[in-house]
């Protein structure tokens, strides 16, 4: 492993001048010259060599080296900045006021450093699982065969939606539409936890046995990605080193990124696997109980719909016929600055500070931080709270349960096909 560390900074200079008309004494003159860090001040490499890589490719060995790199690939704008100030005498006694400063610091300039962000590992993450389980093909049925006694009472309550239809709305006529509310959320209901799940079960698990019985051992490449960009603005004002009259107003504005990709190579021995039957291509193993017992819970798909529990548990007691090969996480931080430099005068008491001249300085800083990892083994999913973006997936559909529930029965115990039916909540 070669680590380096570079140091890097840029050439400061500041120049003032400053002094009182009528006080020969009081002149007052600053030039100061130096280096300031750019950033935190050092650049960090990290590199890996292994000589002997191809011949562990051609033995389907993981050939996966960590790598880590940053930089500043555009540099500021260092020109100078300044003005030109003036004070008049507050009491008329000739004491005026003159400052004169130029300089080419970046102030406020924020600690570029990288950063990551777990959740965005993690959506990353689960990318890259919902592909693997594509390829395999397989599907957890437990859950809709433990379900299986409600279909009575979903297809009744289906047929009694649609013959009692015109009774229904000669009810909401004469009710003056007080029945609307509560027949619009049983036939929700019914459709988006009886009827929708039940043809996308049916389905899944025609496919699902399709796949098995077409099974063939393959090896895949696979990849998740996800990123989260945001903004920040901020403005800092300085008084730089006590130079009279002046201040300098820093404004910053900052577009950053944070990216992470997972990369796994597979073998999926689908078929040749003498561990790997129907009782695991079907979740039927025992450790597959608990999230079976987590999705019969009530209420449970409420959890789920802000929190990653289900696919937590379902991750952690359920296993998959693949050897992973190798895992690369890699992870990317930018940073896109611009900023505006500009002095201003003071804020003195009663006392007017008049501007002969001012210019400003503005430019645009990018950064960038590059990490690669080799992993052991591809990782479980974290257990946290779902993102605003996550949660807003399928927004409509997840606002017009949670209010058909509500509407329907309050705090009544809920499990996808016994409420799905239109008089479960009668009387209730």
């Amino acid at each position: 492993m070669a680590i380096s560390n570079t140091p890097i900074d840029y050439l400061v200079h500041r120049y003032a001048d400053s002094w009182v008309s009528n006080v020969p004494t009081s002149h007052s003159y600053t030039d100061v010259s130096g280096k300031a860090p750019l950033g935190s001040g050092m650049i960090t490499r990290v590199t890996n060599r292994d000589p002997s890589w191809k011949v562990k490719i051609a033995n389907r060995l993981d050939a996966s080296q960590s790598y880590q790199t940053e930089g500043f690939s555009k540099f500021p704008n260092l020109r100078y900045y300044g003005a030109l100030f003036f004070r008049p005498s507050p009491s008329n006694d000739g004491s005026n006021t003159l400052t004169y400063y130029k300089s080419n610091q970046l102030h406020g300039m924020p600690s570029y450093a990288f950063s990551s962000d777990s959740a965005v590992d993690d959506l990353a993450l689960s990318r890259l699982k919902r592909k693997l389980n594509s390829q395999v093909g397989d599907m957890p049925i437990m859950a809709p065969i433990a379900e299986l006694r409600e279909l009575r009472q979903t297809v009744k309550g289906s047929a009694a939606l649609a013959t009692g239809l015109i009774e229904t709305l000669s009810t909401i006529r004469k009710t003056k539409g007080k029945s609307a509310f509560r027949y619009a959320s049983d036939a929700w209901l019914t459709y988006s936890f009886g009827i929708k799940p039940l043809i996308a079960d049916t389905k899944n698990i025609a496919q699902s046995i399709s796949d098995y019985l077409l099974r063939t051992d393959k090896t895949s490449r696979l990849t998740g990605t996800a990123s989260r960009t945001w903004i920040d603005n901020y403005v800092q004002k300085n008084n730089d080193t006590n130079i009279p009259l002046v201040n300098v107003s820093a404004a910053w504005s900052s577009l950053t990124e944070y990216s992470c990709r997972y990369t796994a190579g597979f073998d999926l021995k689908i078929k040749s696997a003498n561990d790997y039957g129907i009782m695991q291509h079907f979740h039927l193993e025992l450790p597959a109980l608990v999230p079976v017992f987590w999705e019969l819970m009530a209420y449970s798909w409420v959890v789920d719909y802000f929190t990653t529990t289900g696919a937590f548990l379902d991750d952690l007691f359920t296993s998959d016929p693949s050897k992973c090969l190798y895992v690369v996480k890699s992870q990317r931080y930018t940073v896109k600055s611009h900023y505006i430099l500009s002095p201003e005068p003071t804020i003195q008491t009663n006392q007017k500070i008049f501007p002969i001249y001012q210019t400003v300085n503005s430019g645009d800083l990018e950064y960038y931080a590059f990490r690669r990892t080799p992993l052991a083994k591809l990782p479980n999913r974290a257990l946290r709270f779902k993102t605003l973006d996550e949660v807003g997936l399928n927004s409509v559909n997840r606002l017009l349960n949670l209010s058909a529930v509500f509407i329907g029965g309050r705090a009544r115990e809920y499990r996808p096909f016994a409420t799905s039916t239109p008089g479960y909540y009668q009387g209730r």
